[in-house]
């Protein structure tokens, strides 16, 4: 799942080049993981790279962004779901939830369930009634946070879950 297997930062610490794609190509290969994405930040400016990459084989998946903000409050948000911090139990059903968000494969989803309970790392889910139709993740450290590996049940979207879920981390990180 390309959305899973992903190389991040490349051009970061240095402009990434042609011979950057090689040992990632093999990486991958070495995992038995046939396909990956390699996120590409403007910011890093990599000249010349997304050429070489045509050249290499890759082509454009989807394009990603990422917002950054203050540490103002967050936006009222309003949803008739409960919005709740994940615990243990609540595993199986974000794993259910993001496999069907993301069309992953059923190994390509737990990661992000089995960080429930470890440092930094925070989860929440929305609920209708007793049942779990959306979850989120943040990872907070330093003064920072990174709100990610969210997903809406088809059924249950467009009633505000994401929305309040982010409102919920953003409060929780400040």
């Amino acid at each position: 799942n390309l959305d899973f297997n992903r190389v991040m930062g490349l051009g970061h610490d240095r402009p990434g080049s042609p011979e950057d794609i090689l040992p990632l190509k093999a990486f991958y290969a070495g995992h038995g993981i046939p396909a990956f994405r390699i996120a590409l930040s403007p910011a890093a400016e990599p000249t010349g790279l997304e050429k070489a990459l045509a050249v290499a084989g890759f082509g454009t998946y989807t394009h990603l962004i990422k917002w950054m903000r203050d540490g103002s409050p967050a936006k009222a948000s309003v949803t008739t779901l409960s919005i709740e911090r994940a615990v243990p139990g609540d595993a199986e059903a974000m794993d259910r939830v993001l496999l069907v968000a993301f069309g992953g494969r059923p190994h390509s989803v737990p990661f992000i369930s089995s960080l429930i309970g470890r440092p930094d790392w925070h989860h929440y889910v929305a609920r209708d009634g007793h049942t779990l139709v959306a979850s989120a993740t943040m990872y907070v450290r330093d003064g920072f946070a990174w709100l990610g590996a969210t997903g809406t049940l088809a059924s249950h979207r467009g009633r505000g879950a994401q929305g309040a879920l982010i409102a919920r981390r953003i409060d929780d990180a400040r």
